[in-house]
Order: structure tokens, then C-alpha cells, then sequence
């Protein structure tokens, strides 16, 4: 029925459905933040992958297990970044801002970040593959773990089916489409929107 058959027929017109768009924080808990990133968990992992002798392995960084290595891993943090700042060939000045425990600013994690990760950056995840296999690490690391929000929000998909049309998120992670199939929610999932009627 259309607006106007509806009003005519004394009805209300059903709303239309919200656009929802998920951001980073919508899996706190889980996966790790920017700052968690920068600050400790991809030097971290960079220092697994490399497995030195009577160093962390990647089954460490899997299984998050720092244990003995929780000292030497802040000191590898900020030779991590030494070097990623090193790396940077800008117009004389820093890309980011370093605290004097080495590692990056604040105000600073979001281009650390990016540089990090960029294929300008030697000291970091330089090519596109290794970017993938880090993040592909994080998730395997997460495992079948859940957080809250995206329970939540699965359950509120499958009570009200027609309350939300499309979902954006940013997120790399499953934690949302592992949430719609635990309460039985059809979904269809693309990394393509333009493709999508």
C-alpha cells in the first residue's frame, strides 16, 4: 500500500527502514583499537613473525601469549617505531608525534597508523599481503569470541526484521555476521555496495 492508500484507508504508513553504519568501536573488546594497535599489538605481532631465537613465535601472538615476554615487548614496541620513524621520508619533519617511552603520541596514533601500514613504510606492514595476514592474524586470534554489542544487535535484527534496510560498517572483523547466525537472521553480505540493488 502507498503513503496515500494508507492515509485514505486510516492507516499509518510503516516507517521505511534506518541505514545503519557501525564503526570501529562497535567491536571494543574484541578487536583491538587503533591505539591498542599502534601501541602494542602490531609491534607485537612484527616481533612473533620474525621468530627469533628464544624470541615470541607466532602460536605467541595467537594464543596472546606474552607472559615472559611482557617487558622485553614494550622495549620492542619503541624499537618498532624508531625504526617505522626512521623510514619516513617526509619534507624534514616528524609524520607523528613520540611520548618518551618511544611510542606514539595521542594526537599521533592515527597517522602512526597509517604510515604503518603503508607500503611508504620499510620498518612496517609494507605490502598489501602482509596488511592481510596481519589483520587475517587478529581474527583468527578472536576466535569464536563475542562481544555485547553485536549480540544486541543481532537480536534486535531478528525481532524487528524490517527495522534496518542496510548496514555500513568499516569493521573488518565477523563478529556481526557471526552474531545474525547464532539468532537464525538472513542476511547478505558485500564489500561491493555498488553492486547491490
Amino acid at each position: 500500500m502507498s503513503g496515500c492508500a494508507c492515509a485514505a484507508a486510516g492507516l499509518r504508513p510503516p516507517p521505511p527502514p534506518f541505514t545503519l553504519v557501525l564503526g570501529s568501536g562497535f567491536s571494543y573488546g574484541i578487536i583491538p583499537t587503533t591505539a591498542e594497535i599502534v601501541r602494542a599489538d602490531l609491534p607485537w605481532w612484527m616481533w612473533c613473525q620474525r621468530q627469533e631465537k628464544g624470541g615470541p613465535t607466532p602460536d605467541d601472538y595467537h594464543r596472546r601469549k606474552e607472559g615472559d615476554f611482557a617487558a622485553p615487548a614494550k622495549e620492542e614496541a619503541k624499537r618498532f617505531w624508531e625504526k617505522v620513524t626512521k623510514a619516513y621520508r617526509g619534507d624534514g619533519e616528524a609524520v607523528f608525534a613520540l611520548y618518551a617511552d618511544g611510542l606514539p603520541t595521542g594526537e599521533g596514533v592515527g597517522k602512526a597508523y597509517q604510515f604503518a601500514l603503508s607500503t611508504e613504510c620499510s620498518s612496517g606492514l609494507h605490502s598489501h599481503a602482509l596488511v592481510r595476514r596481519y589483520f587475517g592474524d587478529i581474527i583468527r586470534r578472536v576466535g569464536w569470541r563475542m562481544n555485547p554489542a553485536h549480540l544486541y544487535l543481532a537480536s534486535l535484527i531478528a525481532e524487528k526484521s524490517k527495522l534496518f534496510g542496510t548496514i555500513f560498517t568499516t569493521n573488518f572483523d565477523p563478529l556481526l555476521q557471526r552474531s545474525l547466525q547464532l539468532v537464525n537472521a538472513p542476511y547478505y553480505v558485500s564489500d561491493r555496495p555498488d553492486t547491490m540493488e
